[in-house]
Parts: C-alpha cells; sequence; structure tokens
C-alpha cells in the first residue's frame, strides 16, 4: 500500500522518529492508527447512547423531594 502525504505530514513524520519516539514510520502509522480505532469506538459507543436517550422519549422534571423520602 502507498500513501501520499502533505508535507506537513512527512516533516511531522520525521520529527517522530528524529525524537526516538518511533523507530520507523510504519510503526508510528500503526500507532496513529490503533488511536483513530479506538476513538472511532468511542465515537460509535456514544452514538448507541445517545440513540438510546433519545428513544426513551421525552424527560421529565427532577423531584428531589420523592427522591429523599
Amino acid at each position: 500500500m502507498n500513501v501520499s502525504l502533505t508535507p506537513y505530514f512527512d516533516e511531522f513524520i520525521k520529527c517522530q522518529l528524529e525524537s526516538g519516539r518511533y523507530h520507523s514510520a510504519s510503526e508510528l502509522i500503526r500507532d496513529a492508527l490503533r488511536l483513530l480505532e479506538d476513538r472511532s469506538s468511542q465515537i460509535n459507543m456514544l452514538q448507541v447512547e445517545l440513540n438510546k436517550g433519545i428513544d426513551s422519549g421525552k424527560s421529565t422534571p427532577l423531584d428531589i423531594e420523592a427522591i429523599k423520602r
């Protein structure tokens, strides 16, 4: 697979490699993809929970006195 990057990301990868954090561009890209995968999963879970809330119908006011009893 070949990927074309902008000069900005070429430089970013170069700086990351020079910092010693990553040993290769492939390692950096794999890490970035794992982070993207995690973020996507979190967004999907939030969407599911949001839909549950929407599907549960209209909310009612909270009655603090009823909770205290």
